[in-house]
């Protein structure tokens, strides 16, 4: 299968294999499987990885998908409970052959001209190894964001410090690069698509494919008999976060202004840490993420402040 470029000519083999990991999303797994089926350019195969779901989202997803009968391949894969990245990887096996691939989570929903654009923009680009759309995010209060991805292609671990590493769903990739990194680190506590992402980043050029953003949900909690995001109802990972981003600082730290602007990211990456650590009173960790934080940023009177409660408080830390 091959996609017209820009120029009007046929470039590249576009077939893309869709990933999705899925865990208790019964309750709306079906409207992220159209907006698959209503993609323009098709996606060659789909394979979705239960992870371990109690409330029937495999069987719910197959249905589906019979039911409508897609001009593609998929398979509903079973695993035991473990974590997205095990998931995404087992799924990965299934569609490694073919030369693009996109990890789309169960919850987020695609623009129909999301596989046409990226192909086009991979195509078009043979040194790139991945291209991604813009997000709109959906809270629970049904509010939306747009995070503006258009300085991602400039420099994608910068951006990836500064924003977050969340953009499976709204970016396509080139497979061999995929398993040139080694694909999804499943041991990583939390950051394990920051550690993904930035990898590649290294591989290739990241491009940026604008139009009609991707739809993200965040924050669901269980509605609709969903399982909501846990890593953002865990503090500590705040923590994780912030020192994955001082170690890709450390090891790939640029020079002159990118230099300066990656350490004021990681430093403010730190300070978000702290400020989320205060929240769940766990003050002694989060004196220890401002300390990083100022070692690392301008001090602001803010940040000495918050330095000094989060010591007073440290003796009824809960740890």
């Amino acid at each position: 299968t091959e996609v017209m470029t820009p120029d009007g000519k046929e470039q590249g083999d576009s077939r893309v294999g869709v990933v999705m990991p899925l865990y208790n999303r019964a309750g709306i797994v079906s409207r992220t499987l159209q907006s698959v089926l209503e993609q323009i350019h098709q996606p060659t195969r789909l394979v979705i990885v239960d992870d371990g779901s109690t409330d029937g989202s495999a069987e719910t997803a197959e249905r589906w998908l019979a039911g409508h009968d897609p001009t593609f391949e998929w398979t509903v894969l079973r695993a035991p409970h473990r974590k997205a990245a095990a998931a995404r990887n087992r799924g990965f096996t299934d569609v490694q052959d073919l030369p693009l691939v996109t990890f789309l989570d169960s919850d987020d929903r695609w623009p129909t001209d999301f596989l046409l654009r990226c192909s086009v923009a991979l195509a078009a680009r043979p040194d790139a190894v991945a291209a991604s759309a813009d997000r709109e995010i959906e809270g629970p209060d049904r509010r939306h964001v747009n995070p503006d991805l258009h300085a991602i292609s400039s420099d994608p671990a910068l951006w990836l410090v500064r924003n977050d590493a969340g953009i499976a769903s709204c970016t396509v990739l080139r497979s061999k690069a995929v398993s040139t990194v080694g694909g999804w680190k499943q041991d990583a506590f939390a950051g394990e698509d920051f550690l993904l992402f930035t990898a590649l980043a290294r591989q290739g050029v990241w491009l940026h494919v604008p139009g009609m953003p991707v739809r993200f949900k965040r924050n669901t909690g269980n509605a609709g008999g969903q399982q909501g995001n846990l890593s953002r109802s865990q503090p500590i990972k705040h923590w994780q976060w912030a020192k994955l981003a001082e170690q890709e600082f450390e090891a790939h730290p640029g020079e002159g202004a990118r230099r300066e602007a990656m350490r004021q990211a990681v430093a403010w990456r730190w300070s978000s840490a702290g400020n989320h650590l205060v929240r769940n009173r766990m003050f002694r960790k989060a004196n220890e993420a401002y300390r990083r934080s100022a070692a690392l940023g301008k001090s602001s009177i803010s940040l000495r402040l918050r330095l000094l409660a989060s010591h007073l408080l440290a003796p009824a830390s809960r740890r």
